[in-house]
């Protein structure tokens, strides 16, 4: 008889089947790209969230004069694709799904940019060390119960002066729990079935900052992000009034503060780990 998945096994599944799903669909910003091209605005919400995610990656890697980014579970590749339109990096993109290095590719191709798109695990990776620059990760590390292998794998394919910038994104009370209240209401009054959640581990900020010293970095820092609830799935046209209403918000906070997803932790469904690989 074999035996019954885990949690984080079942949660790997559905990535793969999500990403198999939007590989199905032949337009559409919410389901295959969520890339906003230089000049235009986020449309939808999830346009929105990782427009202002790799903008803080961009801040934070600015003045280093890194050339060569490597980013794992890269899935729609949205991160690498504006380091690569906007930044100039050279960027490998990551994937233990053959349907996201699929969508990734395709995300490239659409926005005119080149890439080198690789089907690996992310705790094994086929590179050597000390080959890239920058190692990024947009929500990944949380759905693993021990994500510190994967840590170990930037530390070694990094060079000296070389950084990891990941957003974490594990369970917790937040803003984000309005989605949650959202997606009951859809079960009562629509017969639209919601996505099922992820396996997600429980780590605190404190703890991914350590798994990161335990690896070998330094200079960590963890910084709050996301006071802006994403509400999913939706039709079209709430999708892009919710949008509308991000973006406004965003403008406002943009008078006081650099970044418009930074916020307490209170509010924050998310957080940003950068650390730094020592130069000696």
């Amino acid at each position: 008889m074999p035996l019954e998945k885990t949690s984080e096994q079942r949660g790997q599944t559905q990535f793969e089947d999500k990403w198999r799903t939007a590989n199905d669909v032949p337009k559409g910003p919410e389901e295959w790209t969520v890339f906003v091209p230089p000049g235009a605005k986020p449309a939808t919400q999830r346009q929105f969230s990782l427009f202002w995610y790799s903008d803080f990656i961009r801040q934070a890697i600015r003045g280093k004069g890194y050339s060569r980014g490597l980013e794992l579970g890269c899935g729609r590749g949205t991160a690498s694709l504006y380091l690569s339109k906007y930044d100039k990096i050279k960027m490998t993109l990551v994937d233990i799904s053959p349907s996201a290095i699929e969508l990734a590719r395709r995300n490239f191709s659409a926005a005119g940019e080149e890439g080198e798109f690789v089907c690996a695990d992310a705790a094994a990776l086929p590179f050597p060390d000390g080959g890239y620059d920058l190692v990024v990760m947009i929500g990944l590390l949380e759905h693993f119960a021990d994500y510190q292998p994967i840590l170990r794998e930037c530390f070694r394919v990094l060079r000296p002066g070389g950084a990891v910038v990941t957003l974490n994104i594990p369970a917790k009370r937040s803003v984000q729990d309005l989605n949650r209240l959202w997606k009951t209401l859809l079960r009562l009054f629509t017969t639209v079935a919601p996505r099922p959640d992820y396996y997600r581990n429980a780590d605190t900020p404190a703890d991914y900052a350590r798994a990161a010293r335990e690896s070998g970095f330094k200079e960590v820092a963890i910084t709050f992000v996301n006071p802006f609830a994403l509400f999913a799935p939706a039709p079209e046209w709430f999708d892009r009034l919710v949008a509308r209403a991000d973006n406004l918000v965003a403008r406002l906070r943009l008078l006081w503060r650099p970044q418009p997803l930074v916020t307490g932790s209170r509010l924050a469904q998310a957080h940003f780990l950068v650390a730094e690989k020592p130069r000696s």
